[in-house]
């Protein structure tokens, strides 16, 4: 919508309420009540177009990278890292429902491996899966997730691995995914929630390989 359609609403509006707040209805004590609404209506109408219009020039596509040193070899946290049933012990999204039921689909650190999960007490958690989709032995692994409930859709994680010496490595934990209009306008929030998730699972990881 272009930003004189806007205005000429804003003025379309403004005669509207002006003629409704001359008419004798608008006099009484009920009209009263209603012309108060009417004034409410009168700002909150023109802020969720404003709000709307944020949302359509803002990007649907969420990014977002953390990372840590661990001081253990490259080949160990790798090769610890590999295995998703060994992210119950790091990831904070495995943790948040100790409950909740697991299904596993292949064999686990290999391409192809689903970890699926249901949890029947917390909505947040839902149900959905994760799988292996690629892995470079000592570099990355590759996952597809797939949420089912309480909203549908799907995210793309890697976890890149760096050799920082013999006996320390980086670990680089990626998330992307797409946020529907108009949900894209919270954004700014996603990307700051996600964040603190990823960055307390990798400091969880370090603490669980270095101790």
């Amino acid at each position: 919508m272009e930003i004189f359609e806007f205005d000429a609403y804003f003025k379309l509006l403004g005669l509207a309420l002006r003629k409704l707040n001359h008419n004798p209805i608008f006099q009484t004590h009920i009209g009263k009540r209603m012309s108060v609404l009417i004034e409410i209506l009168r700002v909150l109408i023109p802020l969720a177009i404003i709000l709307l219009l944020i949302a359509g020039l803002t990007g649907k596509r969420l990014q977002l990278e953390k990372s840590i040193s661990i001081k253990q070899p490259l080949e160990t946290v790798f090769d610890f890292v590999r295995f998703t049933q060994n992210h119950e012990q790091f990831s904070v999204w495995f943790q948040m429902d100790p409950e909740m039921k697991r299904t596993l689909r292949g064999e686990d650190g290999t391409v192809g491996f689903v970890y699926a999960w249901n949890s029947e007490t917390n909505r947040n958690v839902g149900n959905g899966e994760q799988e292996i989709k690629e892995i470079q032995t000592n570099k990355s692994i590759s996952y597809t997730l797939r949420f089912f409930s309480p909203r549908a859709g799907e995210a793309d994680s890697r976890i890149l691995f760096e050799e920082l010496s013999s006996e320390s490595c980086l670990v680089r934990w990626s998330f992307e995914s797409e946020m529907k209009y108009p949900s894209n306008l919270f954004m700014p929030l996603a990307k700051r929630f996600l964040g603190k998730q990823l960055q307390k699972s990798l400091t969880q990881l370090k603490s669980t390989i270095e101790n």
